[in-house]
């Protein structure tokens, strides 16, 4: 009995150790995706801040590559470090969950995948990747139909589960590009995220002040930034969650 006692012990304390260790694990993984997130963000407002100082006119376009470039390296190194470990770091940065979305394990953004970019838009399916919206209707922010049709349509079936998609940012959309600008691959990104049209997608940055009635897009083309009227009507990814 003494044996046995000792023996269910030893189990038990394993078992309880083996999750310490999960824990930490995971803590630590967490913890270098937000700092390497937050190092993401400050170059890509410094650079920023420099395409609106003195320095202008300032390739936004290169300058911004290099922010991005670094941060994709920055999973590399995290995804061997914990390597066999029971964390997302030990995960594809990838996933394709299978419910018409993609996950990025770097970033922690959910992305709606697209589907059929034959040149044929199909304003009754919202995932068409050939649709295009204009971020504002009449240069009030937020009221194009990039919001009152597609977002509408994505939040209002709460497509793949959730309910709360909206537009990425400028410094969250570069972030699946495939290659550094400018991009030889056409469309520039990973096939994971299905059809996709390599023209111009929104983004819900402001280009400098709002009475300019600009906004930043990414092209899926060479991965160039360009800035455009918000009325114009361009392609659109919805994404949610993120770091």
């Amino acid at each position: 009995m003494d044996g046995a006692w000792r023996w269910s012990t030893g189990v038990v304390m394993a078992s309880v150790l083996a999750m310490a260790s999960d824990a930490l694990a995971i803590g630590s993984c967490t913890g270098s995706l937000y700092k390497a997130a937050d190092a993401y963000a400050a170059c890509e407002h410094a650079t920023l801040t420099k395409y609106f100082g003195p320095q202008f006119p300032f390739d936004f376009s290169t300058a911004a590559s290099r922010c991005r470039t670094k941060y994709a390296a920055t999973w590399e190194r995290i995804h061997a470090k914990f390597s066999g470990s029971a964390t997302q770091c030990a995960e594809p940065r990838f996933v394709d969950r299978g419910d018409g979305t993609v996950v990025d394990n770097l970033t922690g953004l959910q992305w709606e995948k697209k589907t059929a970019a034959d040149g044929v838009a199909d304003p009754a399916d919202p995932h068409d990747a050939d649709n295009t919206y204009g971020w504002s209707a009449a240069d009030v922010e937020s009221d194009g139909t990039a919001y009152t049709n597609f977002l509408a349509a994505l939040d209002g079936s709460c497509f793949a589960g959730q309910c709360d998609w909206r537009l990425p940012t400028l410094i969250e959309l570069q972030t699946i590009l495939a290659e550094p600008y400018p991009c030889v691959a056409h469309p520039c990104i990973d096939p994971v995220f299905g059809p996709t049209n390599v023209g111009d997608y929104w983004t819900t940055t402001l280009f400098g002040d709002r009475l300019l009635g600009l906004g930043w897009l990414v092209t899926f083309f060479q991965g160039a930034i360009p800035a455009e009227g918000e009325t114009a009507a361009r392609c659109v990814r919805a994404v949610r969650g993120g770091r």
